[in-house]
């Protein structure tokens, strides 16, 4: 059997097929036009005022592991302080966070709202026993 080089190879399994090439999209957002750049649309800044996040919180469980859900629940917050400029938000406060342990979160959240308002978000991050 007669051993191909890398020329023919490639000859033998190149394709070919008819296709169409798609008009690449624009967005209208008050009265301005925006095309793409690479498939991503930059008008992030353009589209809405910064978010600032001054009363947040998260209710985290923890389970047996107490400190490595400590240690989960800090990590979020980092990734999210560390992102957020991305989005158009501004974290101006670190979030209250509330601890599950039992029922009990649902009246702190109660004592929470009358001690420091509704917050603006409210990030559940549970383990699956809750």
């Amino acid at each position: 059997m007669k051993e191909l080089s890398e020329n023919e190879l490639i000859k033998k399994s190149a394709v070919g097929c008819d296709g169409y090439q798609l008009s690449e999209p624009i967005i209208k957002v008050d009265c301005r036009q925006y095309k793409s750049e690479g498939g991503i649309f930059d008008f992030r800044a353009k589209l809405t005022k910064v978010v600032e996040l001054k009363n947040w919180g998260i209710v985290y469980s923890e389970g047996k592991d107490a400190d490595n859900d400590r240690n989960e629940t800090n990590r979020l917050i980092a990734n999210l302080k560390s992102i957020a400029g991305q989005y158009g938000i501004k974290i101006a406060n670190d979030p209250g966070l509330i601890v599950v342990k039992g029922g009990q979160w649902a009246k702190d959240m109660e004592e929470d709202i009358k001690n420091y308002g509704v917050p603006q978000i409210l990030l559940l991050f549970l383990n699956d026993r809750e």
